[in-house]
Parts: C-alpha cells; structure tokens; sequence
C-alpha cells in the first residue's frame, strides 16, 4: 500500500464519521437544541481531524500525499521525539520507504493526541473537578469523538497489517 492509498483509507474513515453525523443532524427536530448541539460538536471534531492532522489536503487532492508527508515530517518527528519516544525509536530503525509508509499511517494521529486530545483530556479533568457541567458536556463529546476516530485508525491500521501493534502508551 502507498502513501496515497493510506491517506485516502484515513480520508474515507473520517468522512463516513463526518457524513454520519450530517445525516443525524438533518433528522434531528429544531425544537432539540441540546441535542443539536451535542451532534455538531462531534461533527467539529471529525472534521478538526481531517484539517488538523493534514488529511484534507489529500482529500482534496489525492496526489498531494507525498507533498504533505514531506511538510509533515519534520513536525511529525519532533513530536514522535518528545511525545512518543518509543514510537521515535521505531521510527528510526526504518528503512526510508517504510518511513514513509509508518508515518502516513500515524501522522495525523500523532498530532491530534499530542496538540488536541491530551489537551481536551485535561480540560474535561478540569471541568469534573470544579463541576462544571457546561464544559463536561462539551469536553466529554470532544474526547469521545477524537477517541472514535484513533479507534477507527488503528482498527484500519491492524486490518491492513499497517504498523497494528503499534502502541501510543507504554
């Protein structure tokens, strides 16, 4: 499997998750703020997935794989280093083309758990801690959206024999 075949599997799966939640956003009465609220939350975060993790510029174009693997590379290596350092340490022992393959597969993961999830994570800790019901509301769809999406990804990443074993914490 290539780097644009990666990106367009990552693509499809955060859009069907994207998609699923227009269709139950249109069938939701307008008399449901609550509920309205909750769903396009959850479809901010499937959406934040694709922009924030690079996959939309693929899916937009599926010949700009490569291009935004070689932009990604360095930041994605950064974090790896300081975030993941087992992860880093694999990453490393790779010849360059399985670089490339193990870093398409994860890129956009590895930002999204260092630069937002832990992020919404300790926010959602803050709100129970101070009772805060607003942002408990909003923090728990936050965390459970991007959490089902990492879930997706590795679920993919283990059908396709992409890295499947691959652990995010030690």
């Amino acid at each position: 499997m290539n780097v644009n075949e990666i990106y367009n599997s990552l693509v499809d799966i955060t859009k069907s998750f994207c998609d699923e939640c227009r269709s139950r956003l249109d069938s939701v009465s307008k008399e449901h703020k609550t509920e309205q609220k909750a769903i396009q939350i959850e479809l901010g975060m499937y959406s934040l997935c694709m922009r924030a993790g690079c996959l939309y510029m693929t899916a937009t174009n599926s010949e700009k794989g490569e291009a935004v693997l070689k932009l990604r590379t360095p930041i994605c290596q950064n974090i790896m280093q300081n975030c993941f350092p087992h992860i880093y340490e694999l990453y490393m022992s790779l010849d360059d083309e399985e670089r490339m393959i193990m870093l398409s597969a994860i890129q956009a993961e590895l930002f999204m758990r260092s630069q937002i999830y832990e992020g919404y994570k300790a926010e959602l800790s803050a709100a129970r801690s101070c009772g805060d019901e607003k942002n408990i509301f909003e923090f728990q769809i936050k965390v459970r959206s991007v959490k089902r999406v990492f879930e997706a990804w590795e679920k993919w990443r283990k059908e396709n024999n992409i890295y499947p074993n691959l652990q995010w914490e030690v």
